[in-house]
């Protein structure tokens, strides 16, 4: 993490990832892509999500999140911060040629040599990809496919990762950080360790100007708007207008408590 000296106000508080850890070289511009930005809005033109909008222009970098490429060494290239994703990408340049973007795991580094397994390894580092069956129960694991072949869709944020419990019956018990269970077939990928950046809840913005750059919209409270607006909108002062919490369309945000309901 960085910090700044505070010359002025916005740089107080400000606390940011420090980019010196991240390569000088460019992304490669056949992995590269620009997407739309929509705005928090549907092909009709309707608000879907709110407070979303303008922002600098993005780079999107598509990287290999099935990881079957077994039994073939890769080394780490280059390490990357990506706009898109939370945890950091590395470019990643397999023994035969091949070359990919994969999600960097937690404590990798530049030169370190990796590989995906499909069968008992004989030597797992952290980093490696490896089939959830040959995967000793009490390993943590980060990037995890919910179904095979399906890619990763578990674990893949920030300092994310997941905990194996046990493998019977053709299914592998998994704990998410959030301490919910899932069984999930023992013949999906993932990764051993826990994702990049986990320094990322230290992260502080500093001021408003950044978080627009960043693609977020102010958030506005219900009370403070007009009647058409929200359902808490109108009214002189602070006073809402329902006697609940409700959401802008209308619908109950909150139940009402237990003295209120036996009034």
């Amino acid at each position: 993490m960085k910090t700044y000296r505070p010359l002025t106000s916005a740089l107080r508080q400000l606390c940011l990832i420090d980019h010196a850890i991240f390569s000088k070289i460019k992304l490669i511009h056949i992995f590269n892509n620009t997407l739309k930005n929509t705005a928090g809005r549907n092909h009709h033109g309707h608000i879907t999500v709110r407070h979303k909008g303008s922002g600098v222009a993005k780079i999107y970098t598509k990287i290999d999140m099935y990881s079957r490429l077994f039994g073939i060494p890769f080394t780490i290239n280059s390490i990357y911060y990506d706009a898109y994703r939370s945890a950091f990408i590395s470019l990643v340049l397999y023994q035969n040629g091949i070359i990919s973007y994969r999600a960097l795991v937690y404590k990798t580094f530049i030169d370190n040599k990796l590989m995906s397994h499909c069968s008992i390894p004989n030597n797992m580092k952290n980093g490696d990809s490896c089939i959830i069956k040959y995967i000793t129960p009490g390993t943590i694991l980060c990037n995890i496919e919910l179904y095979p072949y399906y890619g990763a869709q578990l674990s893949k944020s920030a300092g994310c990762s997941s905990l194996l419990l046990k493998i019977e019956n053709e299914y592998a018990s998994i704990r998410l950080r959030s301490g919910k269970v899932l069984n999930i077939s023992m013949y999906c990928m993932a990764f051993i360790g826990a994702m990049s950046n986990k320094n990322l809840r230290y992260v502080k913005i500093g001021k408003a100007g950044r978080n627009r750059w960043l693609g977020n919209r102010p958030t506005v409270r219900g009370v403070a708007m007009n009647p058409v607006d929200h359902p808490h909108g109108g009214g002189e002062g602070k006073k809402s207008k329902r006697s609940f919490p409700r959401t802008p369309w209308g619908k109950q945000k909150k139940l009402p408590s237990i003295r209120l309901l036996f009034k």
